[in-house]
């Protein structure tokens, strides 16, 4: 535990006022153009229900369940 709040309160201050803007949580962050537009998802679910052309991978996607089901290997 800390024996002075104060101080450990000031300390973290300190601590999270030198984090790059990468990690504050504060913040909004950046974007990435990495996302799908609207346009691109819908290619993507015809090129995925007639079994042809090229689907693109969405950095977006969400697993909101357990860790292990967040990693994804590719290979050929």
């Amino acid at each position: 535990g800390c024996k002075n709040p104060h101080k450990c309160a000031a300390t973290a201050r300190e601590i999270l006022s030198k984090l790059a803007p990468k990690y504050d949580t504060k913040t909004k962050p950046k974007r990435d153009e990495l996302s799908l537009t609207h346009h691109r998802k819908e290619k993507n679910s015809q090129a995925h229900e007639s079994r042809n052309g090229e689907i693109l991978f969405n950095s977006t996607t969400m697993i909101r369940t357990s860790l292990k089901d967040c990693f994804r290997v590719f290979t050929d």
